[in-house]
């Protein structure tokens, strides 16, 4: 035996499907306005990648890792790679390697599958990754030149054992 629901209940199911409505049609703009963004920077120079809304968003996984690869190559000319010739796990590593020397964090909705989206290359990953590192790519370009600076230098045990070189390595390690 069912009882009837009360009204309350279909109101609040009703505001719930208009909610979430909303939301899509919000996610959907906001898609809209990521893509054009993306495509206006990646036809620009240094890029001129001569692609439109339509040809950029049915790329393939692999053709959105080349421009992400690309874009990578500009802010440090060590990711100029073609991915064809590099393996996937590697590739990954790479470009999260450069991300996490850049300072990216993954936004909240995708770092959970972040590592697995990227060897996919799959556009939830890819274009906000895209559009974090075109709106920031002269900032990027300082930070990945001084990174080569700034990484922690690894002095083997051996040397270490020398006074001398010991007291500079803790000097450096504190600076």
């Amino acid at each position: 035996m069912s009882y009837p629901r009360s009204p309350s209940y279909y109101s609040r199911s009703v505001h719930r499907l208009n909610l979430e409505e909303n939301f899509s049609e919000f996610r959907v703009a906001v898609m809209s306005e990521q893509l054009k963004f993306l495509v206006g920077e990646l036809n620009r120079e240094p890029f001129s990648k001569g692609l439109n809304l339509i040809v950029f968003d049915s790329l393939s996984g692999e053709g959105l890792l080349q421009i992400l690869s690309d874009v990578l190559a500009e802010v440090d000319s060590r990711n100029r790679v073609d991915i064809r010739e590099e393996a996937p796990e590697d590739t990954v590593l790479r470009v999260l390697g450069m991300l996490r020397v850049l300072k990216f964090k993954p936004p909240v909705e995708i770092a959970e599958g972040f590592r697995e989206g990227l060897l996919e290359g799959h556009k939830g990953v890819i274009y906000p990754v895209l559009e974090w590192l075109l709106r920031r790519i002269p900032d990027l370009k300082k930070r990945a030149y001084l990174a080569k600076f700034l990484v922690k230098v690894e002095v083997r045990s051996e040397f270490l054992a020398d006074q001398d070189v010991a007291e500079l390595y803790e000097q450096v390690l504190y600076m």
